[in-house]
């Protein structure tokens, strides 16, 4: 698409993230950083380019498997969800005191709670030493809460990347201090591990159980 530009490059905009409807193999959401969130309803043979409305410098989507057609994104221009598979878009922001968002995460057994982190910009979020990365929660039709159990207040640290864990209340997170869980649905943190030495950067999160 030509209206897709990733900032330090005009032409470096690139996949941020993909996501797969959960009953339906054929139904992708991808994430370009930055310039849209494309779909495909055919495994790929066809895509849907940014509708109005939606992310535009998107870097991550959270689907629950109980809820399919919901979808919740992290964007470098807010937070974005979406009820009907991406088609029409609402950013509900009561309670946030920040723009720029790194990732997302929705409770396991719970498909109404959504975890959020994000700064007040791209360097902010991403660079330790440098940051004041912050963590949300929020409950739907509730406003965003800042989360400080666990997290440094003032904030400090990079934005962590979230995910989801296997039970109902357990999610997890990283940032530059190590590895955080919490049982109780993002109201409080535990850190679980830590580096052997501080990065400057932490790129990505992943279960391999």
């Amino acid at each position: 698409s030509v209206e897709w530009s990733f900032p330090p490059k005009p032409t470096t905009h690139h996949v941020r993230w993909i996501a797969s409807h959960p009953q339906d193999t054929d139904r992708l959401w991808v994430a370009i950083e930055a310039g849209a969130l494309i779909s495909t309803t055919d495994g790929g043979r066809t895509w849907r380019d940014r509708v109005t409305g939606s992310p535009w410098d998107t870097h991550e989507l959270a689907v629950h498997p109980d809820a399919p057609d919901t979808l919740r994104v992290a964007a470098g221009d807010g937070y974005f969800e979406s009820r009907d598979g991406g088609s029409t878009w609402k950013a509900p922001a009561e309670g946030l005191d920040i723009g720029y968002f790194r990732s997302v995460a929705i409770d396991p057994g719970r498909m109404d709670v959504v975890l959020l982190s994000g700064a007040t910009g791209p360097r902010t979020t991403y660079v330790a030493g440098r940051s004041d990365g912050r963590l949300y929660r929020r409950t739907d039709g509730e406003e965003w809460q800042r989360v400080v159990d666990g997290w440094p207040d003032p904030p400090s640290t990079l934005a962590p990347l979230l995910l989801a864990g296997d039970v109902e209340g357990e999610l997890w997170a990283a940032d530059e201090r190590g590895l955080h869980r919490t049982e109780d649905s993002g109201r409080r943190w535990q850190q679980v591990a830590s580096f052997p030495a501080t990065p400057n950067y932490v790129r990505g999160i992943a279960s391999l159980g």
